[in-house]
């Protein structure tokens, strides 16, 4: 957290010494002056004075230096209102007037109290769909532990990687019925790079929470929210349905989906899984030579059994599970219909019972490494 605060501070200082506004000292005593009075006595000096905030205050929040959660995350969309006029102290002095740009800014829609755009307040009719009683700002505010009452959502960031984000999807997308779903975490991991100077692996969870909101005002997105009792990071904590390329808004989630994106997240481990074991097969077939090399004769056996176990033992089973995936996903993705991708799990089903008789695997066993495809059957 303090290693979170100095590089905020070190960072904004690169800000301040880079905006010719600030670096200036008579230009930035006029800029750190209380605007109420400039307003009364030079109005067009407070109005440029407001705009010339609008640019500095845009430009440090897509650095992700006015807004951080408690445990110092930063946000690249949000602006904390109580704390913006001491992110912007130099040479011992802060800016008097940053309630005022506060209000400007909110007055032109530029910005919008979180709670009131997590909400959905003014947004679309559309937009406040949701399931079971639970809009996605239950979701947001349930998770994050907080109102943020001082917190301000902008507007120009959001919209920004926003579209960065449908941009992206549309490059994603090559099969709707696999590729338009995704989980929130896999949203937070997939469009990390939709924010410009986050070098993060993945969206921060705010940041991932309030640009989903705006998606979905946009209808470009459904979510299916986490329902009561489900535990956090399983496949009902959050299920992301992107709009299909020839839609114009995005369908609600159905069950269907969520099956359909329990599939590709079952393959998706199972790929995982066979290219970690045939990455661990070479590494010990290295070994094996390099010992023999070196005449370390037990040495050589040792890494020969292991790879002998891991080849003859461990990866087949996994990688018939992973062809046999590979092909129902493959029948999914040529789907048209619900009720083929149904048909579709239902063969790959029995190929799967096939697989437990051949390579010995109990039904059990089936089950604890394709758990999840044996719910959507």
């Amino acid at each position: 957290m303090k290693k979170e605060l100095s590089d905020t501070k070190y960072r904004m200082s690169k800000i301040i010494e880079a905006i010719p506004e600030l670096r200036d000292k008579e230009q930035r005593e006029a800029l750190y002056s209380d605007l109420e009075v400039l307003k009364e006595t030079n109005y067009e000096g407070y109005r440029l004075a407001i705009e010339t905030w609008k640019r500095i205050v845009l430009m440090a929040c897509q650095k992700g230096l006015l807004a951080a959660n408690a445990q110092g995350q930063p946000a690249f969309t949000c602006i904390d209102s109580s704390k913006i006029a001491a992110q912007f102290e130099c040479e011992g002095n802060c800016p008097a007037g940053m309630q005022a740009v506060i209000g400007e800014l909110a007055k032109g829609g530029e910005i919008i109290q979180y709670g009131r755009f997590m909400g959905g307040s003014g947004l679309s009719g559309w937009a406040r769909w949701f399931i079971g009683g639970l809009p996605l700002a239950s979701l947001i505010l349930r998770s994050a532990g907080v109102d943020r009452p001082s917190w301000y959502v902008v507007m120009p960031a959001v919209e920004s990687i926003g579209s960065r984000v449908l941009k992206l999807i549309k490059r994603r997308v090559h099969f709707p019925v696999t590729d338009c779903l995704m989980t929130v975490e896999q949203f937070r991991q997939e469009f990390s790079s939709a924010i410009d100077g986050s070098d993060r692996q993945a969206m921060g969870a705010i940041d991932a929470e309030v640009v989903l909101r705006w998606l979905l005002d946009q209808c470009k997105v459904s979510v299916l929210n986490q329902a009561a009792g489900v535990e956090a990071g399983s496949i009902d904590a959050g299920v992301i349905k992107f709009v299909a390329p020839d839609a114009v808004r995005a369908a609600p989630v159905t069950q269907t989906d969520r099956d359909v994106l329990k599939l590709v997240g079952t393959f998706n481990r199972v790929k995982a899984q066979v290219d970690a074991l045939q990455t661990r097969s070479s590494e010990l077939d290295r070994l094996v030579r390099e010992a023999v090399t070196r005449k370390q004769k037990a040495v050589a056996l040792h890494y020969l059994k292991l790879r002998k176990h891991v080849d003859t033992s461990v990866l087949p089973p996994r990688l018939s599970a992973y062809h046999t995936l590979s092909h129902i996903v493959d029948q999914v993705q040529a789907s048209a219909s619900d009720a083929e991708v149904l048909s579709a799990c239902e063969v790959g089903a029995n190929a799967l019972r096939a697989l437990s008789k051949v390579h010995g695997l109990t039904a059990e066993r089936v089950d604890d490494i394709l758990d999840d495809l044996e719910e959507a059957l």
